[in-house]
């Protein structure tokens, strides 16, 4: 899928069943900047769950092991996935693939099962949050 394809999935499937939370995972790639080494989170700040999508962010960003940036702006086309629509969406970078370290935790089970359940458990406090109110 496209970015807009997808963009435009998700939204139907929004308005259709409806959706707690949409995160799209990726992996970043700087190979002018080999060095670069981070978590990135991504979601529109004109999205009406903003604020709760910053404390989500910081909430996953807080069970990562290195720094995290975390990143609320009004995006241009490459990020429709968190843009169209109102549900609630975050994109996330979980490491660069032109870093050698990244590369290595990326290839690995262990890590990929350690960062599924830190998500988990994000996704676990974001639903409590909204079942209180």
């Amino acid at each position: 899928f496209s970015a807009n394809e997808r963009a435009i999935y998700v939204s139907s499937i929004a308005k259709k069943e409806g959706i707690d939370l949409f995160l799209s995972l990726h992996v970043n790639s700087l190979p002018t900047h080999p060095e670069f080494s981070r978590y990135e989170m991504d979601y529109f700040i004109d999205n009406p769950y903003a604020e709760a999508l910053d404390v989500f962010c910081r909430d996953l960003a807080s069970g990562l092991d290195n720094e995290s940036k975390i990143f609320a702006d009004v995006y241009d086309e490459a990020f429709l996935v968190t843009k169209k629509g109102t549900h609630p969406s975050v994109l996330i970078e979980m490491g660069y693939a032109t870093n050698e370290s990244d590369c290595k935790k990326l290839n690995s089970s262990e890590w990929r099962g350690e960062f599924a359940k830190t998500l988990a458990e994000a996704c676990e406090s974001w639903i409590a949050s909204y079942e209180e109110k």
